[in-house]
């Protein structure tokens, strides 16, 4: 099989297919801006990465260390230095407690005798990866917009 194509079939393996819109949903500003954004970031975390079930792991963490470096770029720009600090404390236990739910939920549920294998075990960083775009999302809209609404 054709690396490009490995690399796809890994992407939405990985996603989960989280960067799927609902049909004739109006995206704002800030979604498009954000889906965009977490492709570039999978486009980066594949650069030079091998094409095995390891790099495919590699490179989903990548992305979510990718998505991670523009939130906070946005938390540093768009608050105050008190909130930002108190934003980003709680983006940190977000992001911690969404990992470790869908682990839970894909891992260590009663059907997982002795495991579910270890394709399950990335799972859960397409999960955070949506709850990441929507929260780039969000931030990206008040950049622009100036305002949360």
């Amino acid at each position: 099989m054709n690396k490009n194509i490995l690399r796809i079939l890994a992407v939405l393996l990985l996603l989960n297919c989280c960067n799927m819109q609902e049909e004739n949903k109006i995206l704002s500003y800030g979604e498009k801006q954000a889906a965009q954004i977490s492709f570039q970031c999978w486009e980066k975390a594949f650069e030079n990465n091998p094409t095995s079930t390891t790099g495919n792991i590699s490179a989903g963490i990548k992305a979510n260390e990718c998505m991670d470096q523009q939130i906070y770029q946005l938390l540093d720009s768009e608050f105050t230095q008190e909130t930002q600090a108190a934003m980003t404390a709680r983006y940190n236990a977000i992001r911690q407690q969404i990992l470790d739910f869908y682990w839970d939920l894909r891992n260590d549920n009663k059907y997982c005798i002795p495991s579910c294998g270890t394709m399950q075990q990335i799972f859960n960083r397409g999960d955070w990866f949506k709850f990441q775009e929507k929260i780039l999302g969000a931030l990206l809209d008040l950049q622009k917009n100036q305002d949360a609404f």
